[in-house]
């Protein structure tokens, strides 16, 4: 019986095939195994959230109504009068015309809505600039714009520019912005997404409960958080199966948690929807997420007049009630709120801040000469 010789080329081809089956096999495996791991992340995510809502039913099964330990009323007392003393001492939100309406200390969620273009990012610079002036430290959680562009800001308004037409800035107002960034950076602590390399940081449920949860670990003294914005948070590692609203709602019971634990206010800013109803309830203008205003203690709504050089500040919701229903009109110039430049003892409020920075800021170039 004859033998069949291969030749050197059929050899090679037949080791191809060999070759292209067993990575098939393995690109097959490796599918599965992929596949695998996302179904069990998924069914895993399924499964905390439904601990969670039998957590919470068996505990409202258990509520035992009317049945108060002395330690209750101490603990009531206790987080009663330390509410009246923030109240007491809180500062004014923007200006003296916001008194008795914004409840701008801790314990409280402050929501601010607008559609784009109406104001969120103008206001977030003006409320940080507002909390250095008032000799305190502000962190701002932003998944809308770049540190630097923050920063520059509120360079703008110390200085009296309009940040608007980048190329229009001279070298020296651009070394400014430079200058600025390391005397801001004393107070003014930002957050944003892909903070030190890491993706998600500013746009996930866990990235944004993360820096809250380090800010209360540390006790952080700020005078307020800001979050630009609401519905940015748009993702979670660990709730993959939920849909968007569904995410949101999440990010609102987180919210609440750290509204009762921090020891400054949490000012959100969130959307509005662009062709809303005339008339229609504000909680419904809210883009994606309703929910979030029912766990606000205010909620505000930026109306930007243009021609006017004005801002309306429309108060939905408030712990004061006389505040309700109200507008409070603020004019603006260069993108500052007019009622803080109408004397001039209001525009040198950060001086003494700012030249000791300046101070720090030349010894640290002097120190790095060089490097």
């Amino acid at each position: 019986m004859s033998q069949t010789t291969l030749t050197k080329e059929e050899i090679q081809q037949s080791l191809m095939v060999h070759d292209h089956m067993k990575k098939a096999a393995q690109d097959k495996v490796d599918f599965v195994s992929k596949k695998f791991a996302i179904d069990k992340k998924r069914t895993e995510s399924m499964y905390k959230d439904m601990q969670e809502k039998e957590a919470q039913k068996q505990a409202i099964d258990n509520m035992k109504i009317g049945e108060y330990d002395d330690q209750f009323y101490e603990d009531l007392i206790k987080e009663n009068d330390e509410y009246m003393e923030l109240a007491a001492k809180a500062p004014c939100f923007l200006h003296k015309g916001f008194l008795d309406k914004i409840p701008f200390f801790a314990k409280n969620l402050i929501l601010i809505g607008a559609k784009s273009g109406q104001g969120k990012s103008t206001l977030v610079s003006n409320l940080a600039l507002l909390t250095i002036k008032q000799n305190k430290k502000v962190l701002i959680i932003t998944n809308e714009e770049r540190v630097a562009d923050v920063f520059n800001r509120i360079t703008c308004l110390i200085k009296g520019w309009k940040y608007a037409n980048h190329s229009s800035f001279t070298k020296e107002q651009k070394d400014t912005f430079r200058e600025y960034f390391r005397i801001l950076g004393e107070r003014v602590h930002i957050v944003a997404d892909n903070y030190n390399g890491m993706s998600g940081t500013t746009t996930t449920l866990e990235g944004v409960r993360g820096i809250l949860k380090q800010a209360h670990e540390k006790g952080e003294e700020y005078g307020a958080v800001l979050i630009d914005y609401y519905q940015n948070i748009k993702s979670s590692t660990e709730f993959t199966h939920l849909d968007e609203w569904k995410l949101l709602d999440k990010v609102g019971d987180m919210l609440e948690e750290y509204r009762l634990k921090l020891n400054f206010p949490i000012i959100l800013l969130a959307q509005l929807k662009p062709n809303a109803v005339e008339g229609e309830d504000f909680k419904y203008r809210i883009e994606r997420s309703k929910s979030i205003y029912n766990r606000c203690t205010c909620a505000i709504e930026i109306v930007a007049n243009y021609d006017e050089g004005t801002s309306d500040f429309n108060i939905h919701k408030s712990r004061f009630n006389s505040a309700i229903g109200k507008t409070i009109t603020c004019k603006y110039v260069n993108g500052l709120y007019a009622e803080w430049i109408e004397k001039e003892e209001a525009q040198n409020k950060h001086v003494d801040f700012m030249e000791a920075a300046k101070e720090k800021n030349k010894l640290y170039r002097e120190q790095n000469e060089g490097t």
